[in-house]
Order: C-alpha cells, then structure tokens, then sequence
C-alpha cells in the first residue's frame, strides 16, 4: 500500500457560516481507500473566526471543483489510482450528496486542527469507489484556509 496527500490553499464563502467542499478523494472502480491524516489552519493571519471542519461520505461527486494533485509520499509509489478534486481559489465547490457524516469539529482560526490515527485500526475507509471529502465553513467571510487529506490505498 502507497501513502499518497492532497493539498489545497482556497478561500471560505464570501457569505458567512456557508459551507464549501475543500476537498474531494474518489476511490477508483473496485477499490478504495483509507484516511490517515486530515490538517485544517488558516492563512488570513490575525483575526479570531471559528471553523467548522466536518469530514464526510458522499453518495455522489460535489460540483464545481477542479482536479486536485495527488503527490506520492514515497517518489518509488505507483500512481495514484483515486481522483481528487479541490476548491479552487474563491469560487464555491457545491456539495455532493452527504451519505455520512464521520467527523467536525470548530476549531478558531489562530489554531491548526490534525487528526491523525488513534491506533492502526482508526482510519476512515471510503469503502469500494467511495468518495471522502472536507467541507469547511467560516464564521467569517473570504478567509484563506489550508487543508490537506493524507490516504492510503
């Protein structure tokens, strides 16, 4: 199995306390693939706002994203076999159809929230071609937020 991660660096809603997908990770066809790392901080640099992170499972692909990069932890790995969309910039990514919701958390913007693994067992499993994504909303309008997903297939 190959670690692989996804990056993005994009803007809230220019509408308060409205929710984006920042990123989106579909498992191929009769495959799928583990959650291990999720990392959630804010770029827009001295200001108090909330967060909202919640990872989900979705029935079906979110709109309006644009493809993500899925670089190799390991330069040796095969080629991811999953797709990654992402936010892109300030334009809204719409939500696809949320079958689960796995976690959220609210964390203010002048920290970073992680969640790694408990133990080797604790991850999120997408299941078979299933589709993981990370909607973050902000209390504020139009603030820089990062967040990566680090997964393993």
């Amino acid at each position: 199995m190959a670690d692989y991660v996804v990056t993005v660096e994009a803007t809230s809603n220019t509408s308060a306390n409205t929710q984006d997908e920042f990123i989106e990770i579909t498992g191929a066809a009769s495959t799928g693939f583990f959650l291990k790392r999720i990392r959630v901080s804010c770029a827009t640099p001295g200001i108090d706002a909330v967060i909202t992170a919640t990872v989900v499972k979705l029935s079906s692909n979110g709109a309006s994203g644009t493809t993500g990069t899925i670089n190799k932890v390991r330069p040796t790995a095969p080629a991811a076999t999953s797709a990654a969309k992402v936010k892109n910039g300030t334009a809204a990514f719409t939500l696809g159809s949320v079958s689960a919701t796995l976690d959220q958390i609210d964390v203010n913007t002048r920290a970073i929230w992680e969640w790694v693994p408990a133990e080797e067992r604790d991850f999120y499993d997408s299941g078979s071609a299933g589709i993981l994504a990370l909607l973050i909303k902000c209390s504020m309008a139009s603030v820089v937020i990062d967040a990566t997903f680090e997964f393993e297939e």
